[in-house]
């Protein structure tokens, strides 16, 4: 690929990238409108039928005196409401209650309950973005679940136009534009390797923001996310069949494992070079062993690893990247399996108490404790399954940088990228 004319081919992807996590967040934001007004909703009916339960019981005769401030004090803890009354209501209150003090009480229920909900769909929006909804307030008097949709979508939508300006279109500013010429300045030569390209996407995702240590007082710059590719790329597998997209994954997921290997074999090999294959573990023995043969092993043996020749080297490096390979396989199943199996017996011995709690009113609780076992025990094979593959996707070696490095330096690529 040439370095000449690809600044509108990055200018492309960077924008296309922007756009996918705009859709994903506008959707995001929908499902969070949605759930957060079902819940609201659920909530003012469960609480104003408490609310109404309480008053009616109000209306029947009592034997003894009530104290109006403990009563009040009990609806509060009822209703699980803040509510606001004057002296002369919660006397109201102890009398009983009449028709406009039952309305204030079920205003106040309703008005209450919208400014927690509004709260906390602000907050799930705002830690969705990871950024606060900037803007002008949305006003007091048209507090209903359309203006407030509307309030945030719109707040949603400037935010992303505006990163949209900054990182392509504002003259002075540009930030993306800038990071893709200043990448394509430290290349020498008019073709892009991968490593390039690589280098360069990376340049746009990333930027610097200055900020101010706390202790220090000092101007600091703080690394800023400018770009997500993980939307966009989701965007093009969604659009693949379903088979295409198995043979992509399985590809760079072989890719990927091939290249640690490689990587990790260079590891081993410099810093086992000074020892003798004898002293190598039993395990790595006997698969070097099988590997070279019988004869080939005795002569080699008790020589060091950094004298042995190349096809011998080679083919050591190959087992001993395998061998670590497998190490971090094994620990990244044990860690999965023993995390999610302490939750399940946890939640067996729970699933016990409930039930033996109601076997009361149960002719045969061991029918119910086996079905509901059955079920959890379901989920957790699908929750191993789904917890092992997503730490395939995010483990991180410790030797990160030999890993990369190796990444780097491999002129090999996937059959398919």
């Amino acid at each position: 690929m040439k370095k000449s004319g690809i600044l509108p081919v990055f200018e492309e992807v960077g924008k296309n990238v922007l756009a996918a996590e705009e859709d994903y967040v506008l959707d995001a934001v929908d499902w969070i409108l949605e759930d957060r007004q079902f819940r609201y909703h659920d909530q003012l009916d469960s609480r104003l039928d408490i609310l109404d339960t309480f008053l009616e019981g109000l209306s029947y005769e009592r034997d003894e005196p009530v104290n109006p401030q403990e009563l009040f004090n009990e609806l509060r803890d009822l209703v699980r409401i803040q509510f606001e009354l004057t002296p002369n209501q919660i006397r109201e209150l102890a009398e009983g209650p009449g028709d406009e003090l039952a309305f204030a009480l079920r205003s106040q229920v309703e008005s209450q309950l919208q400014d927690l909900e509004i709260k906390r769909l602000v907050g799930g929006v705002e830690r969705l973005l990871g950024a606060p909804l900037e803007g002008d307030e949305i006003q007091a008097g048209a507090l209903v679940w359309e203006s407030i949709s509307g309030w945030i979508v719109k707040r949603v939508k400037d935010m992303f136009e505006t990163r949209y300006q900054s990182f392509f279109t504002d003259p002075e500013d540009a930030r993306v534009v800038k990071s893709i010429e200043a990448g394509l300045k430290d290349i020498q030569t008019d073709d892009l390797s991968d490593a390039d390209l690589v280098n360069i996407l990376g340049l746009m995702a990333e930027g610097k923001q200055a900020a101010f240590d706390k202790k220090s007082h000092k101007r600091i710059w703080l690394r800023t996310q400018r770009l997500r590719y993980t939307f966009y790329a989701a965007a093009l597998i969604l659009k693949m069949s379903p088979e295409a997209a198995e043979v992509e994954i399985l590809t760079h997921l072989e890719y990927a494992r091939q290249q640690v290997q490689k990587a990790w074999a260079g590891n081993e090999l410099n810093r086992l070079k000074e020892s003798k294959i004898s002293l190598l573990d039993e395990d790595l023995r006997e698969k070097i062993l099988e590997a070279l043969g019988e004869e080939s092993y005795t002569k080699v043996e008790n020589e060091r690893i950094e004298s042995l020749p190349d096809e011998l080297h080679e083919i050591l490096g190959d087992l001993l990247g395998r061998s670590v390979v497998s190490k971090i396989y094994r620990d990244l199943f044990l860690r999965v399996i023993s995390e999610l199996w302490v939750e399940y017996l946890t939640e067996m011995e729970a699933l016990r108490v409930a039930i033996g709690l109601e076997a009361y009113a149960q002719r045969d609780p061991l029918v119910q404790y086996k079905s509901r076992g059955f079920e959890m025990f379901q989920k957790l094979m699908e929750d191993m399954r789904v917890g092992v593959v997503n730490r395939m996707f995010t483990f991180q070696p410790r030797n990160l940088d030999r890993i990369q490095a190796a990444l780097n330096d491999s002129g090999e690529q996937p059959e398919s990228a």
